[in-house]
């Protein structure tokens, strides 16, 4: 039972994605009286089957654990079973899910009633439900692997919703540039568990690092490095705020809920391989610490509320990664859970508080907003930094992205060299 409906949950969302994509793909983009039934009906069912799953699992009834639904597909001889994991962990993960996004895409009905992008919202947010329950139900790294990049298109894919103004597809473009290196350290993770175990599952990555040699140090800071990416932690502090240009409903359960999320989800399910080794331990600690101390300090300087609101997330998914790397991975369930209902409740009200904000200071003046101005005057060396995020953009942009310009301009003089000497003495010309 419980594995038919932990099945079932990412296969509905699957059927509605790919209804809804064949309505587009024919043009016959459903109108919005009709698309709003059919989104509660999908909500509303995925909503029923994970507190059903819940329960059961709570209640110690059907099998837990990994559970193999099948061979996935076969390459050279190997075959790659498709296992779901069904334990408290994933099962709290899936009902969280399903309830912050049937929230918010209700929210969304009526706060994108009308906009031309309508139908393409609810469209990448049914894809994005299918990826985010197949990484929270993955019994395999390979598998999670899969829902991680549909994660990553469509969080992209969102960011650059409105995409007749420069700005959003510029920062959605610098966002799918970080998830890239970040993802590689993850498809690496995935490729050394296979080679060295056939199989990656989450029982059988636990057991790898207690050999000696290169896996025990490389598998663990692989998965912290792809933790980081997604979770806007460590070197990829900066895309978080960048994310925000995407319409308040995607922003809430994007980075206010679930996607930054699972990079914590992921150190969870990793937690002992980690713990195994000292190194990736005190690589997390140091770059959760460090990632917690400066989204607080920037926070502060910021000047309007979903830049506040993206610092005040950083702040804390770099605690969650303090508390894994200490081995309190329930707590970090928690803190999830709590920060995920509260994080998307301020997104979802952002629009209106600064409605109320604006009353309130037409009503009382404006001199609470001199007394804010002259204490940062007071201390303005600690507030210019934090007003320039630290410079860690024109950081970023001098250390990585002009020497990664550079030398892909440098590879491609020296294709086009090669290309040309080829041809000419293909031709008999001289090389």
């Amino acid at each position: 039972m419980n594995l038919l409906l932990a099945a079932m949950l990412p296969g509905l969302q699957a059927a509605g994605f790919l209804l809804l994509a064949s309505l587009w793909l024919i043009g016959r983009t459903p109108a919005e009286a009709t698309l709003r039934p059919f989104t509660l009906l999908s909500d509303g069912t995925s909503l029923a089957l994970a507190l059903l799953l819940f329960v059961q699992v709570q209640a110690g009834l059907g099998p837990t654990g990994e559970l193999l639904v099948g061979e996935w597909f076969e390459m050279h001889g190997h075959p790659y079973r498709a296992w779901l994991v069904v334990d408290t962990l994933s099962t709290t993960m899936v009902l969280l899910t399903t309830t912050l996004i049937a929230t918010v895409r209700l929210f969304a009905l009526r706060y994108l009633h009308k906009d031309a992008g309508f139908f393409r919202f609810f469209l990448l947010t049914q894809l994005y439900a299918l990826g985010s329950l197949t990484v929270f139900l993955a019994g395999s790294l390979d598998l999670l692997l899969a829902g991680w990049e549909l994660v990553g298109l469509t969080s992209v894919l969102l960011i650059a919703f409105f995409h007749q103004r420069p700005a959003p597809v510029r920062n959605a473009l610098r966002v799918f540039a970080s998830y890239r290196f970040a993802d590689i350290a993850l498809l690496l993770a995935v490729a050394l568990v296979l080679h060295q175990g056939g199989e990656a599952r989450w029982s059988e990555l636990d057991r790898l690092p207690a050999d000696e040699g290169a896996l025990a140090l490389l598998l663990p800071c692989l998965l912290v490095l792809a933790a980081c990416g997604k979770s806007s932690v460590g070197p990829f502090f900066g895309w978080l705020p960048r994310a925000l240009e995407g319409p308040t409903p995607s922003t809430a359960v994007f980075y206010g809920a679930i996607s930054v999320h699972a990079g914590v989800y992921l150190l969870i399910r990793s937690a002992a391989a980690i713990a195994a080794s000292p190194a990736a331990t005190a690589l997390l600690f140091l770059l959760g610490l460090g990632s917690a101390l400066a989204a607080t300090w920037i926070g502060r300087a910021q000047t309007d509320v979903k830049s506040a609101l993206a610092y005040a997330t950083l702040a804390q998914l770099g605690l969650m990664f303090v508390e894994v790397s200490l081995g309190l991975t329930t707590l970090a369930t928690l803190h999830i859970v709590g920060h995920a209902c509260w994080r998307t409740a301020e997104f979802l009200r952002a629009p209106s508080a600064l409605r109320d904000f604006d009353e309130w200071r037409n009503a009382l003046g404006v001199a609470a907003a001199h007394a804010a101005q002259a204490s940062a005057a007071a201390s303005r060396r600690a507030y210019a930094p934090a007003l320039f995020q630290l410079n860690y953009d024109a950081c970023v942009d001098r250390f990585l992205i002009a020497p990664l310009g550079r030398l892909a301009r440098a590879l491609a003089w020296l294709d086009g060299y090669l290309a040309r000497g080829s041809a000419r003495a293909r031709l008999g010309g001289p090389p």
